[in-house]
């Protein structure tokens, strides 16, 4: 996937979030398809996966830290790389 060091270790994170809610992760999309022209996913700072019950916006935040936006869609959630200092 050729993803930032940062988001590696925040998709380490998520993997371990899931596997602790004994739940399996697919990612959607990380570097690859059609995505805006200003898309995160574009220099490797987003990647998109599916949502499951039991795992929240709220969960995810909290592994991930606050370097990172979660968003919430209607198909999955898309994790940013967007650092804020």
């Amino acid at each position: 996937m050729n993803l930032r060091p940062e988001l590696e270790d925040a998709l380490r994170l998520v993997k371990r979030l899931y596997k602790l809610k004994d739940k399996d992760l697919y990612i959607t999309s990380a570097n690859d398809s059609d995505h805006s022209m200003d898309s995160y996913h574009y220099s490797n700072r987003a990647i998109d996966f599916r949502k499951t019950d039991g795992i929240n916006m709220t969960d995810i935040q909290a592994a991930v830290g606050d370097n990172f936006d979660v968003i919430q869609y209607a198909w999955g959630w898309h994790l940013e790389y967007d650092p804020k200092n």
